[in-house]
């Protein structure tokens, strides 16, 4: 048995997020419902939502206007976390 993730690839832009938002490119190897958290580097979580996923590419944007200039993990079913910094505005 070998266990297989539906998460083929995360991938997050812009990176460092110098404005309010952060587009997240996820690959998925079949349709599936999937969770996205946003946590912070001490691992608490900030956002969480459900995704409907279709088989290929999928394309979300986060809304990181209210949050602090720091590093954040992004991290979609059990797939490895994409790290992301927002920059304080200058």
């Amino acid at each position: 048995y070998s266990l297989k993730f539906i998460i083929e690839k995360i991938i997050t832009f812009p990176n460092p997020v110098a404005d309010d938002y952060i587009n997240i490119k996820v690959e998925a190897n079949k349709a599936a419902e999937e969770l996205v958290k946003l946590v912070d580097i001490t691992g608490r979580e900030i956002f969480k939502q459900n995704l409907s996923l279709k088989e290929g590419i999928n394309t979300f944007r986060l809304d990181l206007s209210e949050l602090p200039a720091r590093i954040y993990f992004i991290k979609v079913g059990k797939r490895v976390h994409s790290r992301i910094v927002k920059t304080s505005e200058q």
